[in-house]
């Protein structure tokens, strides 16, 4: 398995996609980071970093990782090489794996390069103290957002592996996003998979609001059925 996701990863080295994806993913912390020293406002840890978190995991992240499930798991289609990926002596659950571990890789990374260029980025444009109580809330914030979208994932493969098309990944990417935007205004986050990974980080500025519990299951029974769909559509799937 350690091979599989190993020769996962190097096919996405010189990968254009996955380079636009990471800096879509951390582009309003650095964002923050530029501005940050021009706004007065914005020179308070609570509003620098809840503004590029709010925008990050509220509406691009998720869209991002969908964009990043469609390029990982359609990549052979588009170049028309999924005969050569199948022509191996590997299972189709092994590949599935593989490939959604390899997600899981790079979300990781990302989240954590999120992480560091808010808060190396706002030590260097903030002159206010960073408390611990502040730095370690929002470490365990990130963490559980980074669970939680990591099981959307699983539902997101489901619909990719159905339509195989990348058009209709990105269509899929725009309509998150609308209904994102809807289920923000009318605070409707709790109710809605894909707003899943956005709870966490809205619960540091209204945490007397949010309960985490909610979110939690609805995680656990989201990723149950994504897993369940994944497989279903794997044992109907024509061997090619």
């Amino acid at each position: 398995m350690f091979n599989l996701v190993y020769s996962e990863i190097l096919k996405l080295k010189k990968s254009k996609t996955i380079l636009f994806i990471i800096l879509i993913s951390i582009f309003f912390p650095v964002l923050g980071c530029v501005i940050t020293p021009f706004n007065t406002e914005g020179q308070i840890w609570l509003t620098y970093a809840g503004g590029a978190e709010d925008l990050t995991f509220g509406f691009v992240g998720t869209i991002a990782f969908i964009l990043l499930s469609s390029h990982i798991f359609i990549r052979e289609y588009s170049y028309d090489t999924v005969k050569l990926m199948y022509s191996y002596p590997l299972s189709k659950i092994s590949i599935f794996v593989s490939k959604l571990l390899t997600i899981y890789i790079i979300i990781a990374l990302i989240y954590i390069l999120h992480f560091t260029i808010l808060f190396g980025g706002g030590l260097l444009v903030i002159h206010k103290p960073l408390t611990k109580i502040f730095f370690l809330s929002h470490a365990s914030a990130y963490i559980v957002s980074m669970i939680l979208e990591f099981s959307i994932v699983p539902l997101i493969i489901f619909l990719i592996n159905i339509l195989k098309n990348t058009a209709a990944s990105v269509f899929i990417a725009v309509v998150t996003s609308v209904s994102n935007f809807f289920m923000y205004q009318t605070n409707r986050c709790n109710y809605w998979p894909l707003m899943l990974p956005y709870i966490p980080i809205r619960k540091l500025q209204v945490s007397k609001f949010i309960d985490l519990m909610p979110a939690i299951k609805l995680g656990v029974i989201t990723v149950i059925i994504g897993i369940l769909l994944c497989i279903f559509q794997l044992s109907k799937e024509k061997d090619i």
